[in-house]
């Protein structure tokens, strides 16, 4: 039986790479965009020697992506939700590989199924509010306002230490009609960076000792409405160099009840797009995490000061 290596590396680059078909051939994708790093610049309508010679590149390049599979699978996403005494789906970004039977969950979906980031080049496109691309899902986790959620990655690398913050945004309307993020006002609710200078320890390795989860209190004087609850992970682990630090947004749409009266954005918050969020040369993003810091500026708006107050949850994040 005649083997097409071809076809093979035709197929797993579509299965693999979401936006391989629906990207000019001839581009070539920025790294952070596209699984495992690597880019696909194809040409059709081409010399039979020329695709001999594509059909070896591509080939070869499907057996680099698979090689590199265990190194990129270590990167995570949030698999559960748990608020109330209930578990809700997370964000899986398995509901590509099932097109025409979408998963019913209150995780956004995006185009995340290399498990990849979003670098700091991309700061100023709609990706940072909840990931590459990312569509709302069709339902809502209900909380009360003043209560925890308990959110489940499943699994995250030792080696991505970095903060972990949160933030919500009204969506004046039904959340599960959006059409992306980019119409939504970011206020930030929480932040934890660097817990313990001299061990070196970060949100991050707290939330792996949490067997995987991390804990966001809502505020408790937020008004009832409709939000979206992002969440993010900021790796340093290569932030020392320009474009290095990776941002791991995961979004779910939560229903807010509760008779608090604040709105964030009309009392003076620091709302933000999401193009608005980071800047990739400010002092958190670009950080050299290797240094023996004692304090880490973590980057973004600030906590809206009438929940700061609650708003941490360790008393010694040492933000500078």
């Amino acid at each position: 039986m005649r083997v097409d290596l071809y076809q093979i590396a035709i197929q797993f680059i579509a299965a693999k790479i979401p936006f391989w078909p629906r990207t000019h051939a001839e581009d070539l994708a920025p790294r952070g965009y596209y699984p495992f790093g690597i880019t696909y610049p194809i040409r059709f309508h081409t010399t039979l020697q020329q695709q001999k010679m594509q059909s070896f590149t591509i080939a070869a390049a499907a057996l680099s992506a698979i090689a590199s599979i265990p190194a990129v699978s270590a990167h995570g996403f949030v698999q559960q939700v748990t608020t109330g005494g209930q578990t809700y789906a997370g964000a899986s970004p398995n509901w590509f590989y099932t097109p025409n039977n979408l998963p019913d969950q209150a995780g956004w979906m995006a185009y995340n199924q290399d498990n990849g980031f979003v670098e700091p080049e991309a700061y100023g496109s709609v990706n940072i509010s909840c990931h590459e691309g990312a569509k709302p899902g069709n339902q809502y986790i209900p909380v009360k306002a003043g209560d925890t959620m308990d959110l489940q990655w499943n699994t995250w690398p030792s080696s991505h230490k970095g903060p972990i913050t949160a933030y919500m945004a009204r969506c004046n309307g039904d959340c599960t009609q959006l059409q992306d993020a980019s119409s939504l006002d970011w206020f930030k609710i929480e932040e934890t960076g660097l817990i313990d200078p001299s061990s070196n320890t970060w949100a991050a390795d707290k939330l792996i000792e949490d067997d995987f989860t991390w804990t966001h209190t809502i505020p408790s004087n937020l008004a009832a409405g409709n939000f979206v609850l992002r969440h993010e992970i900021i790796a340093l682990h290569s932030a020392g160099q320009e474009n290095g630090a990776q941002n791991y947004p995961m979004c779910f749409n939560v229903k807010v009840s509760g008779s608090g009266n604040a709105w964030p954005c009309n009392d003076g918050a620091d709302c933000r797009h999401g193009d608005k969020l980071y800047t990739k040369k400010e002092a958190g993003i670009e950080f050299n995490i290797y240094s023996n810091p004692t304090s880490y500026p973590i980057p973004g708006p600030k906590i809206f000061s009438s929940i700061a107050s609650s708003a941490k949850r360790f008393a010694r994040s040492f933000i500078a």
